[in-house]
């Protein structure tokens, strides 16, 4: 009888303690408001970017629709300077002036693109999220 009655006990304290330890898991939960989740995300997006420039070199080779052959043949180094400045320089360009044309116009829309004015509409910043 006293073995049956020390089982009983030990399963109901075991049971006393995980409910416990369920209800004190319960309360421990916090929510998390949005502007300190924007906040947090903003302190690693200023960390994420690289301090320094560096530049890219790249070469592109357009081609006619029928032609296997490339009918231009442009070299340019892209300086970035993060975290939102970007320039290019073409160094070198044979074939048809039309690739060149093609070539700096694709560096423009690039450049465009990383000025701060298109940056701050697609930042995590806190205009752009709070309120949403």
């Amino acid at each position: 009888m006293v073995r049956v009655t020390t089982r009983w006990l030990t399963i109901g304290v075991s049971i006393a303690l995980f409910c416990s330890f369920g209800v004190t898991q319960e309360t421990t939960r916090k929510t998390i408001s949005l502007t300190s989740i924007v906040e947090a995300l903003e302190k690693v997006q200023i960390g994420a970017h690289p301090q320094v420039s560096y530049p890219v070199i790249r070469e592109y080779q357009l081609f006619a629709a029928n032609d296997s052959s490339a009918n231009s043949d442009v070299v340019a180094e892209v300086d970035f300077r993060p975290p939102a400045s970007k320039d290019y320089r073409i160094q070198k360009s044979l074939g048809s002036k039309r690739g060149q044309q093609v070539v700096r116009r694709v560096l423009e829309h690039e450049v465009g693109a990383a000025s701060n004015s298109n940056r701050a509409r697609t930042a995590l910043t806190r205009d752009n999220y709070v309120g949403v």
